[in-house]
């Protein structure tokens, strides 16, 4: 049963005559005799009777008409709803991000919005810093996207899930320590090696510690002795002050390793890229918002020459 068949009862009801509730549905009366057709087919019963050139409702179509008015009414009220809450979203974004996106691009993306579509209200929820809480979050409409990383676990980017997944650049993933501490002098190394040495890493719910986890288990790597602080800061300074190593992407580290306050130890075996996301539900962001963040994003890179690698193409 359809909505249009029952519009078209409704209006046949109203008037009596097919051929003036077919004008006033812009269809044919051809049309609008098959539809009554097929919603009486549908019903198994006559929803009208036929008195020569005149109609009237049967007893079954009595019974029918106030249930149809009902389904009317309430679909309307829901596109009326739709065409709100679309209204709506054209003017308001609500969105977060996970560093180190947060910190490197969210300040130009930020301007970039205010300058080049100014109509719209922004809202910057509280970094969780967790990527999956933040897909979810845009999966379960509480956010119109988010600014994710990588991860490994299988459960959460769900191909069955009504979300988009833009892939916006990757970030080599490097090995990092103290410019004099003892690896650095062997050149490239193996994993088997990084066992004499504790591991600093995130909280185990970052993005950047399960992505290292995701290498150092893959590379059989075992994870006894690791410390974790859930501060970026407070890990390079560690790093500085102690023999330990960790995994970060490049742009965490740029400025550390520009400055040899850190030093990149190269490995042996190649380690998988850390990529940033953009996830938005489908159709929820105007195809106009996300060429701006694209946009802005490729900029950000070219201008202060970051070390990624953009993985989309600009209309």
């Amino acid at each position: 049963m359809e909505y249009q068949q029952l519009a078209s009862f409704v209006e046949v009801a109203k008037l009596l005559n097919f051929s003036k509730a077919a004008d006033n549905l812009h269809i044919t009366q051809s049309t609008m005799s098959a539809r009554i057709q097929k919603l009486e087919q549908e019903l198994g019963v006559p929803l009208f009777i036929r008195l020569g050139k005149s109609i009237r409702l049967s007893k079954y179509g009595e019974t029918m008409l106030p249930y149809a008015l009902q389904s009317i009414q309430a679909m309307q009220k829901g596109i009326k709803k739709i065409q709100e809450q679309k209204s709506d979203l054209s003017r308001r974004l609500t969105f977060s991000a996970a560093n180190p996106f947060a910190a490197i691009f969210l300040p130009h993306i930020l301007t970039a919005l205010h300058t080049r579509v100014p109509e719209i209200s922004i809202q910057v929820l509280r970094n969780t810093g967790y990527s999956e809480e933040m897909y979810k979050m845009v999966m379960d409409s509480q956010i119109h996207m988010a600014f994710i990383n990588d991860s490994t676990d299988p459960m959460v980017y769900n191909e069955e899930n009504p979300v988009t997944m833009i892939p916006l650049y990757e970030d080599d993933f490097v090995l990092v320590t103290r410019p004099d501490h003892p690896l650095t002098a062997r050149g490239a190394v193996s994993f088997s090696e990084l066992q004499h040495y504790q591991i600093l890493f995130m909280g185990q719910k970052t993005s950047i510690s399960k992505h290292m986890t995701h290498i150092l288990e893959n590379n059989l790597v075992k994870k006894d002795g690791m410390v974790e602080i859930n501060s970026i800061p407070g890990i390079k300074e560690m790093l500085k002050k102690t023999d330990m190593i960790t995994f970060f992407p490049r742009l965490v580290v740029r400025d550390d390793l520009k400055s040899q306050e850190l030093t990149e130890v190269p490995l042996v075996q190649p380690v998988r890229s850390f990529v940033t996301y953009l996830a938005c539900q489908h159709n929820e962001v105007e195809p106009h918002l996300l060429q701006v963040i694209k946009e802005t994003v490729e900029d950000t890179v070219n201008d202060l020459q970051l070390p990624c690698k953009m993985l989309f193409a600009n209309a």
